[in-house]
């Protein structure tokens, strides 16, 4: 059985973030019967799939069998794509939205691709 499970976590913090994170895998292991699980992690939800990653390898935690990251910014200082387009108006306003709205939508992610808004 392939249990697919899908979590958007509102948080205070990347430490409120991961711990919501971690609860939500062991829900769905405890759903499925499954020891570990299988995670992908996209743009965003990829760094805090990282954060959770390397929070599990710090505990010697073996919850993941496999984690997959796509579209995902790990070394934010190195040149690429996304940061040559990612200007810090443009990521400022995102951050501001998704905090009085409590999440990014995806129309205001694609605007971070956007030279001026």
């Amino acid at each position: 059985m392939t249990a697919r499970i899908g979590v958007v976590i509102p948080a205070r913090d990347e430490a409120e973030r991961i711990d919501a994170c971690l609860d939500a895998a062991e829900v769905a292991c405890d759903i499925t019967g499954s020891d570990d699980l299988n995670l992908i992690g996209f743009c965003a939800g990829g760094i805090t799939q990282s954060l959770l990653m390397a929070h599990l390898a710090a505990t010697g935690r073996p919850l993941v069998a496999s984690s997959t990251l796509a579209v995902t910014t790990i070394d934010t200082e190195a040149k690429s794509s996304m940061n040559m387009f990612a200007s810090r108006r443009s990521v400022e306003s995102s951050i501001a939205q998704s905090r009085r709205r409590g999440v990014l939508r995806g129309s205001d992610l694609a605007r971070v691709f956007e030279d001026e808004y």
